[in-house]
């Protein structure tokens, strides 16, 4: 029964989302945008236009988007050729989606550019499974701390309705942000089991996990600190760490290899656009740190 129920609760967060975005927030038909277009674009231009410089994009007509919308700024010269300067990781996750959306358009009314609405829908059908799969291993994780399904269920709840993830899934669900809970949720639980049994199998999965977290939001490789959340002590920690690297060094050293060639897809893909195997795309964008916002960050209503 217990089961059951826990399974019907993931259902109905799911169905109150979907009721709250066609009900209350209204459907969107553009969600392909800003940011998320530039996370997108590796998509089409892979599949549809075989294109990795985006020149398609100087002469592309759709039906959403006007000609100076197409690049949104993420479009930059590295070594006298075009990239794109955001991570490929989420246009990975999205792949199947995309390729549904692709076959329905060939066989419908639809335009098949990598554009036209059912590419648009597709990233909402997106963002609800990652959600979907977030909030299962949330469960999952959880109940490993022998957590009462009730307050599981009031934590799916919340996480869903009472946090931004609510506009990731109806307005932003191209950007990073659902596909980031769902890959971070699923690698606390893995190496958690890890730290818990030991089973080599749960640090290759988290390795891969955490691979495909980088190249998602690299910034995100800061979520590996929720290793430190798992120890009731620095000397329980210290003790774990001595004790893996001294009977598991084989399964650290094949981890360490699977990481490795996830992260090696971004290397590999600026090798193929400009020749070279590291650049840096955002180029002169990055933080003033000698002109600190504290207020605007912690008190603004610019602080989303």
């Amino acid at each position: 029964m217990k089961k059951y129920f826990l399974w019907i609760s993931e259902i109905i967060v799911i169905i109150t989302v979907l009721l709250v975005t066609n009900n209350y927030l209204g459907n969107q038909e553009l969600l392909i945008k800003a940011d998320g277009k530039g996370y997108y674009d590796y998509l089409p231009a892979t599949f549809i236009y075989h294109d990795l410089n985006f020149k398609y994009t100087d002469t592309l007509q759709t039906d959403y988007y006007d000609q100076k919308s197409y690049s949104g700024g993420y479009l930059k010269q590295v070594n006298g050729k075009q990239i794109n300067k955001y991570f490929p990781g989420v246009s990975i996750l999205w792949a199947p989606f995309f390729a549904s959306a692709h076959i329905y358009a060939l066989n419908s009314d639809y335009t098949a550019d990598g554009y036209s609405y059912p590419y648009q829908k597709s990233i909402f059908f997106a963002a609800i499974f990652y959600l979907w799969l977030g909030l299962l291993y949330l469960r999952k994780l959880l109940l490993e701390f022998h957590i009462h399904p009730i307050s599981i269920f009031a934590v799916q709840l919340l996480f869903t309705l009472a946090t931004p993830l609510l506009n990731y899934i109806q307005f932003d669900a191209s950007f990073t942000h659902t596909y980031s809970f769902s890959l971070i949720t699923i690698f606390s639980f893995y190496i958690f089991k890890y730290i818990k049994h030991q089973h080599p199998i749960s640090l290759f999965i988290s390795a891969l996990l955490i691979g495909f977290i980088t190249i998602v939001r690299p910034v995100n490789l800061m979520s590996i600190g929720v290793v430190f959340l798992f120890f009731d002590c620095f000397n329980e920690l210290k003790n774990w760490i001595i004790n893996t690297f001294s009977q598991q060094f084989k399964s650290l050293s094949i981890a360490l290899l699977i990481f490795l060639l996830v992260i090696s897809i971004l290397p590999l893909l600026w090798w193929y656009q400009t020749d070279h195997f590291f650049i840096w795309g955002y180029q002169n964008e990055g933080f003033n740190f000698f002109s600190p916002e504290f207020f605007n960050f912690l008190f603004s209503f610019k602080r989303g």
